[in-house]
């Protein structure tokens, strides 16, 4: 939950219905880097660049986290 310590706070993690696994490696994607020394073009430079290249941009499916035990938090939207 929110509330507990740093490195507890999440306790279960699932993609599509499975379970994620520790030894796979996935790819995500943020509005920020969590790695030191990461090269490139902000995130918000690239994503503007794309969107103008598009003709045409198609709806995604959102693929939006599930989080639990978090009823009645303030902090977050319904």
């Amino acid at each position: 939950t929110p509330l507990a310590a740093t490195g507890n706070r999440i306790s279960e993690m699932r993609l599509k219905g499975r379970p994620i696994e520790a030894d796979k490696t996935y790819r995500v994607g943020g509005w920020a880097s969590i790695n030191e020394g990461a090269q490139g073009a902000p995130i918000w430079d690239v994503v503007e660049t794309w969107l103008r290249d598009q003709k045409t941009i198609k709806p995604r499916a959102l693929n939006e986290p599930a989080l639990v035990g978090v009823k009645g938090n303030a902090g977050l939207a319904s």
